[in-house]
């Protein structure tokens, strides 16, 4: 027996619709009354056409702003759009989000030279904007969602977010700054709507800007309007560790080893010569940095020097050895290692063509 969609009760039809429909509407800045869904939807049946008319207009989703003109541009296509007999709908918006710093300058975000002015990196005036659209929301909202995730839209991924929040810039400078203004907002929502509509913070922060979300609860709190959070926080990302030379090569010495045990004997010689490497007391402070650096561009390159130091310093015949052209920090990072391992080094040649190469110091060849 064939099924059939349009054989189904219609309370089932009308309960799968709902799932077939995105659980937010996003505005754009040109928004339209119905979805790219939810038109092509209505093409498919008149039977489904009568079951969306019904879940549209007993099921309202929330609906997402990014910006001013995104709201403004809904609220005025609402009220002109003409009649349609045939499908008589019109969005309610009972639950809307608005995205406060979505469409903010990440330039201004990160600015942290005050001598400009408060008014250079301050978004008072987006913060305004959001206060005069929201007067031209209908009478049907129940809650307004302002989000207040401290990033402009191009950060907001998941991959860059977390990262982009936990900057100390963020959280020290640019949302405290912000708590006046946001304040104003809030009085301005509930002086409007009146009880009939309730506020509330949402989006994304980090945990170290918890305090200031209790101070601006603290506030309403104090002006009698009731605020609560529904946001999320990161928790504090922990600072990856720097690569430094010494623990490499214990870490090179620990797999060579390994490798031993298990019959694998490809790392020995590698193993000998960076284990000459390991008797450096001290690192140097300088050497360190430009090695985590450089490994961070290309970790085998920075290998296959250590292995050549090594073997150079493992040779009791070979007095100099030149490595091959490279960029300003390379060198340096050639320099600082030949320092630390006791051998000369000096920088031969011109612009692109400058090479380091290394020599052994006399005392080291008297001992040898």
């Amino acid at each position: 027996m064939a099924f059939s969609f349009h054989n189904l009760p219609a309370e089932l039809r009308q309960r799968i619709l709902m799932f077939c429909l995105p659980a937010e509407a996003l505005a754009h800045e040109a928004p339209n009354l119905l979805l790219n869904e939810e038109s092509k939807l209505l093409q498919v049946s008149k039977v489904i056409r009568d079951d969306l008319q019904w879940v549209l207009n007993n099921h309202p989703r929330p609906y997402f702003f990014p910006t001013p003109t995104s709201l403004e541009h809904l609220v005025s296509s609402i009220a002109t759009a003409p009649e349609d007999i045939a499908f008589h709908y019109r969005p309610k918006l009972e639950t809307v989000t608005l995205s406060i710093f979505q469409d903010a300058n990440v330039n201004t975000i990160y600015e942290t030279c005050r001598c400009r002015g408060r008014d250079f990196w301050a978004h008072d005036e987006l913060v305004l904007a959001w206060g005069a659209a929201v007067l031209a929301l209908p009478e049907d909202v129940k809650v307004i969602k302002l989000d207040i995730t401290p990033a402009p839209g191009i950060f907001r991924e998941k991959f860059w977010l977390a990262s982009f929040l936990q900057d100390k810039r963020v959280v020290k400078k640019f949302f405290p700054e912000h708590i006046s203004i946001l304040m104003e907002l809030i009085e301005s929502i509930i002086s409007h709507s009146g009880s009939r509509v309730k506020v509330q913070l949402g989006g994304s922060l980090s945990i170290k800007s918890q305090g200031h979300i209790d101070v601006l609860i603290a506030q309403c709190l104090d002006k009698v309007l009731e605020v609560n959070w529904t946001g999320k926080y990161f928790p504090v990302q922990p600072k990856a560790e720097k690569p430094s030379i010494e623990k490499t090569l214990q870490q090179v010495t620990r797999m060579s080893k390994s490798d031993r045990m298990a019959g694998d004997s490809s790392y020995k010689e590698t193993d000998w010569h960076l284990k000459q490497l390991s008797a450096v007391q001290s690192w140097s402070l300088d050497a360190n940095k430009l090695w985590a650096r450089v490994v961070r561009e290309d970790k085998e390159w920075a290998m296959a020097q250590l292995k050549r130091l090594g073997k150079f310093l493992d040779d009791p015949w070979q007095s100099q050895m030149n490595f091959e052209p490279g960029d300003n920090r390379r060198r340096a990072l050639l320099h600082h290692l030949a320092h630390d391992l006791g051998i000369n080094a000096q920088s031969i040649g011109e612009c692109h063509e400058t090479f380091v190469r290394v020599l052994k110091r006399n005392d080291m060849k008297e001992e040898q």
